[in-house]
């Protein structure tokens, strides 16, 4: 993982938030221990998708736009739902010995781990919303 500039750092220079609102958040973050960007989502000051495009700028993980279109069903039923499901993972589609992965976390490599252990391909990742992620692993897929 990257992680070459502060989550904060990368919201207030695309103008997402002012520095107060990272300052607000960087002393609850202090009191509650939570992740930053838990935080700023619970106070409204980001939305998922800005959220998790940073944490995916931060990570070095390009974002992604989810469309059904492209969505290989089949790939997706060949793995637990439950581990899709808690780790917010999505596989997309497969080409060659690569499946191409959407992950709502783009900090969570435990879930990306889990896939791995599941297949001997590469797992190439991209960052999209979570909640576009469980929309279409429950609607399109099971």
């Amino acid at each position: 993982m990257k992680q070459d500039i502060l989550l904060g750092e990368l919201l207030v220079n695309c103008g997402a938030v002012q520095q107060k609102q990272v300052d607000d958040a960087l002393a609850l973050q202090k009191i509650t221990k939570r992740k930053l960007g838990e935080i700023m989502l619970g106070l409204g000051y980001v939305d998922s998708q800005m959220l998790t495009q940073k944490l995916g700028d931060q990570a070095g993980i390009p974002f992604m736009e989810l469309q059904p279109e492209i969505l290989d069903k089949n790939l997706i039923r060949s793995f637990p739902f439950m581990l899709l499901y808690q780790n917010n993972v999505l596989p997309l589609y497969e080409i060659d010995d690569k499946i191409h992965v959407a992950i709502g976390d783009p900090t969570n490599q435990k879930g990306v781990n889990e896939l791995k252990k599941l297949t001997n391909k590469e797992i190439v990742i991209v960052c999209a919303e979570p909640l576009g992620i469980i929309r279409l692993l429950v609607k399109e897929c099971y």
